[in-house]
Parts: structure tokens; sequence; C-alpha cells
């Protein structure tokens, strides 16, 4: 009977397989347990490793796109255009660089939102540039614009119709309020005619107030590109800081442009 167990427990747990020399090399003089073992903590040890470099690298990502600087396009007081990188990270609009962003962004909302031009000639026609300058709208103010566009057909009447060309040439803009939302200013811009094009008929200066938000997250970066229908590239070319102009105010006549009221 004893014979029997004995036989019974030997052939149940058979004896342990030779170590190979690779086996005696890594792990040296052990039973398969241990060997499985070792071998089970050097993968576990491996995917901890492949883990933490591949949240390291969403880490960086993340902090990337938080922080990414964004290339944009400012003209100084001598009409010079120079081009430099923004960030991000701690936004603020107290800072000249970043005024600077501000002020330039904002010219070109006014000259679109404003001109009306028929032949390329002398700009973007106004069926490009109106609707692009509704990127820099607030999404209700876009919406009171557009649907008084579907309503009136003004850009296309104009198109149509035999009245003057115009352009508008943005000559400074005069911020009044940039400690807290909404923000304010005042676009001073003159509106050049053209009897033919590159002939000027007439020019009139004007102004118009207007109160604005400015925020370059990620969400509103998202919400502006969804609303768009825009890759994230063309949305940041075009309001590199997430301009949204929530109220715009009468254009008024204004004699001569205060060039020299920089602020």
């Amino acid at each position: 009977m004893t014979k029997e167990i004995t036989e019974l427990e030997r052939r149940s747990y058979p004896e342990p397989e030779p170590l190979s020399e690779i086996d005696r090399q890594m792990f040296g003089p052990v039973d398969p347990i241990a060997k499985t073992n070792k071998r089970l903590t050097t993968a576990l040890i491996t995917m901890t490793a492949l883990v933490c470099v591949s949240v390291l690298g969403i880490v960086g990502l993340v902090a990337y796109f938080q922080t990414r600087p964004v290339r944009v396009m400012s003209i100084n007081a001598a009409g010079e255009v120079e081009s430099f990188l923004l960030n991000l990270s701690g936004f603020t609009l107290h800072k000249a660089e970043t005024q600077a962003a501000l002020r330039n962004s904002i010219t070109n909302w006014g000259e679109g939102f404003y001109s009306r031009l028929r032949t390329p000639i002398n700009g973007d026609v106004a069926t490009l540039a109106y609707p692009r300058s509704f990127l820099f709208l607030s999404n209700e103010l876009a919406q009171v614009y557009s649907q008084r566009e579907q309503r009136e057909h003004e850009i296309a009447g104009f198109m149509s119709n035999g009245d003057s060309e115009f352009k508008v040439f943005v000559t400074n803009v005069v911020f009044r309020n940039l400690d807290r939302k909404p923000y304010e200013a005042d676009i001073y811009f003159d509106r050049v005619y053209y009897s033919q094009p590159l002939i000027v008929s007439a020019k009139k200066s004007y102004f118009v107030p207007i109160r604005f938000s400015a925020n370059p997250s990620d969400e509103e970066i998202e919400r502006l590109r969804k609303r768009a229908n825009l890759d994230i590239d063309s949305v940041m070319r075009i309001n590199p800081l997430v301009i949204a102009i929530t109220q715009i105010g009468e254009v008024r006549d204004f004699s001569t442009s205060p060039s020299s009221q920089q602020h």
C-alpha cells in the first residue's frame, strides 16, 4: 500500500527537468517554480515600465497642448509687420505682446466685417471676408448676424448691384478696459471707396465701440473649431486668442483718426 502511494505521488509530481545552460546562466540552480516566478517578475517589470513610458508620453502631450506657442502677426509703430510666438500658458492681456496680438486680431475682424469688395484685386471679396469675420463673434452674436444675412441678403445684394466698393483700413484700436470681462475697445478705421479697382474716389473716417472676451483655452478653441467646421490650424491662424465679440456699438463718423492714442 505504501509503495502504491509512493508511485502515485511520484507520477503526480515528476522530477524537475534539468536546467538548460541558458537557464543556469540566467537563474542559477533553482527549481522550476522559482524560475517561473522570476520570469513573471521580469515580465511584470517590463509591462510596468511600458505603462509608465506611455503615461509620461500622454502627460507630455497634454502639457504641450496646454502651453503650446501660437505664431501671431503684429504691425509695429513704424507700420512694419512682425511675427512672434505667443505662449498661451498663463494667458493674460496685461502683456505688451498679448495686446499687440489682440490689436492685430481685432484689426483683422474689423477690416473683414466692414469692408465691401467685389474684386479681389483690392482684398478679400465680401462673400469671403464677411462670413469669416463671424469667427470673432460670440455664438449668440454670430447667430444674429447670420440670420440677418439669410433674411436680408445684404452681401448677396451688394455683389449683384452697382453700389461703390469700399475697403476698411483699421488705423487704431484703443482699449478702454482690460481688467475684467467684458473687455472694451474703440476701433478707429478709414473707409476707402473705389470708383474702379485701385482708383480711390473718397475716404471717410469712423470709429465703433465693442465689447469682447478672449480665452484661448483648449475648450474654447475646440468649441470655435466645431462651430466653424474647420481644422484647428486654420482656426488658430484666423483667431489665435479666441476673441468673442459680444457687443458691437453704432458706427460713428470721426474726422481724424487718433493714431497717437495707442494704449
